[in-house]
């Protein structure tokens, strides 16, 4: 908010619609965020260590609350 000194006073507010395209672009950087974050969590394990990999987990591993290391003994 602005104010001018003096008898005038002067309020300046942003315009409604800019909290909304600020909302759009929260929302769609949080599901580019979510995106990346599935992409690496569901691509292939690399297999040497020259390629870039993930971890090789399903849908069902993402919300299983069992250890994987268990699963492997």
């Amino acid at each position: 908010m602005t104010r001018a000194s003096g008898e005038n006073v002067v309020e300046v507010q942003p315009v409604p619609g800019i909290y909304t395209a600020l909302m759009i672009v929260a929302v769609l950087a949080l599901w580019i965020g979510i995106g990346f974050s599935l992409v690496r969590l569901m691509s292939k394990v690399p297999t040497s260590n020259d390629e870039r990999g993930g971890y090789g987990l399903t849908m069902g591993d993402l919300f299983n609350s069992s250890d994987p290391e268990d699963a492997e003994k």
